[in-house]
């Protein structure tokens, strides 16, 4: 295996923390007095990584146990007076998150509860580990929070622009369009002279499409984009261009951290102590039971070696990649169970019995019951009736035409089970005076009854609300029943609201919103 400081470990980003970099000084936690310290990595962000030495328990050489912590970004730059002050505000927080980060990577754990190093874990990591740990436990714990407790802010999530060298039309492009899907030549956003897009940049959307070349990315760096020269230095996010951005602090999140870092390292302490499994067994165990069955090329992954043409790989992949192609063939499994499950579910919603006919005693009973509504009614919500006679919900249809109904002014009719008979039965004419429509919940409603319900509300003059939760427009087929929905709607509606992750949607509906405010 390579050696941790060598070459970053690509698990996830925060273990860019093994970057190589050295330091050679630092600051105790408690004191603040400047301690040597060994050469330990530092990231690309220039997130230091300090080795203190502390005071411990015992005699002699005991009295001295090696702690080891990270700073991130905030409150690295702050200043008092000229004076540059280091206030350590994510110290907690960033600490815990790199002691779990090296553990995901370095450690492996057993249907015992254990946890143990993989094979080959160089000392140097095992040191940091227990050294992040050490002070965790130190200066971590929630009861025992003194005057000058560390702080447990962090910075979990920020504002994205935090000055011109974070700005993304800055830099070389190959792809440009509006938030409605309308591209935009290259040629008008590059060189001296742009044509800047009506609305602005935040009215597009960029970045690269595919491999850019790296003759046209040379040539980009060189070239104004949106009359912006690219940057080619970063200044730090406290640096001359940086400009006020937020930020979310989480105290829960890093207590959290925290303890989740405290309690793997204990189980790690506590499975060494009782002389556990060699991880490499652990591990070959977990994968077995993942449906692995070549044992010889198990071992031989867990070793770091590399398989023969035919042994288990059709080619040659270093450690990490062969842990990450079992891992998803294990997720394969997984993905199957609920794929069955989900069809084993959409059956028996097939299956299921229609809704119980003699609650309702008949169609005729329903006509009865719609047509004794009082005169002058502005209000009519019959959600989650499940009435399930056409000819009931013809009857009601036509005494909305009639003077008795014509007042209503909100209709509520979500999950009604309502279906592409129903709707064409119900829709003849709406009365005129409805501002307030509710059709939530009605997924089984296709193409052919949405666009009954465009030429329906097509109709209403004073409409002003239209419900369409959970109607199931994003799934595949209903795209072309919601364009013919938005065909029909009057441009004075005022809030449509609907669920959707369909993109194309979006775009129809900016399109259709764009032409009501050209209208009004």
């Amino acid at each position: 295996m390579r050696d941790a400081l060598e070459a970053p470990l690509r698990v996830n980003a925060t273990n860019y923390l093994l970057r190589e970099a050295r330091v050679t000084t630092a600051v105790t936690a408690k004191q603040g007095r400047k301690v040597k310290g060994d050469a330990l990595p530092r990231n690309d962000l220039g997130v230091p990584f300090w080795k203190v030495d502390g005071e411990g328990e015992g005699e002699g050489d005991a009295k001295k146990e090696t702690w080891v912590f990270w700073d991130d970004f905030l409150g690295q730059a702050d200043e008092f007076f000229g004076r540059k002050t280091e206030l350590a505000e994510d110290r907690l927080f960033s600490t815990a998150q790199a002691v779990n980060t090296l553990m995901n990577v370095w450690t492996v754990g057993g249907r015992d509860s254990g946890c143990a190093f993989v094979e080959g874990t160089p000392e140097t990591v095992k040191k940091v580990i227990e050294g992040g740990a050490r002070w965790l436990r130190k200066y971590g714990d929630p009861k025992d929070r003194k005057p000058w407790a560390f702080s447990t802010g962090n910075a979990f999530f920020s504002g994205s622009f935090k000055g011109s060298t974070g700005l993304p039309f800055a830099y070389p492009g190959n792809f440009y369009r509006y938030l409605n899907g309308t591209m935009i030549e290259r040629e008008r956003v590059e060189g001296d002279k742009p044509d800047i897009p009506r609305g602005g940049l935040f009215s597009l959307t960029g970045g690269v499409k595919g491999v850019m070349p790296r003759e046209e990315f040379e040539h980009g760096l060189e070239i104004k984009h949106f009359g912006m020269h690219t940057p080619k230095e970063f200044k730090g996010f406290n640096g001359d261009d940086a400009v006020g951005w937020p930020f979310w602090s989480s105290p829960a999140l890093t207590w959290v951290s925290v303890l989740l870092a405290l309690s793997r390292f204990t189980c790690l302490e506590e499975t060494g102590t009782r002389g556990g499994r060699e991880a490499g067994e652990v591990e070959m165990e977990e994968l077995r039971e993942a449906g692995e069955e070549n044992s010889d090329s198990m071992r031989k992954i867990l070793k770091g070696e590399a398989l023969a043409e035919g042994e288990g790989w059709t080619e040659q992949e270093d450690y990490w990649s062969q842990r990450s192609r079992l891992c998803r063939e294990a997720l394969k499994s997984v993905d199957a169970s609920i794929q069955a499950a989900s069809t084993e579910a959409e059956r028996e919603e097939e299956e299921r019995e229609p809704p119980d006919e003699t609650f309702w005693g008949g169609p005729l009973s329903v006509r009865t019951l719609f047509s004794a509504f009082p005169p002058r009614l502005e209000e009519l919500f019959l959600d989650n009736s499940c009435v399930p006679f056409v000819d009931a919900w013809r009857a009601l249809g036509v005494l909305l035409e009639t003077e008795r109904l014509s007042r209503i002014r909100k209709l509520g009719l979500s999950y009604c089970q309502l279906n592409d008979s129903t709707v064409s039965a119900l829709a003849r004419r709406q009365p005129s005076s409805l501002t307030w429509l509710n059709l939530s919940g009605n997924p089984k409603v296709s193409v052919k009854g949405w666009r009954v319900v465009g030429r329906a509300v097509e109709d209403l003059p004073d409409l002003r609300l239209l419900r369409l939760d959970e109607c199931v427009f994003a799934s595949e087929g209903r795209f072309e029943a919601f364009c013919s929905l938005f065909s029909g709607l009057p441009p004075h509606l005022v809030k449509f609201i609907y669920d959707t992750r369909n993109l194309a949607v979006w775009v129809v509906v900016q399109q259709k919103f764009e032409r009501m405010m050209r209208l009004q």
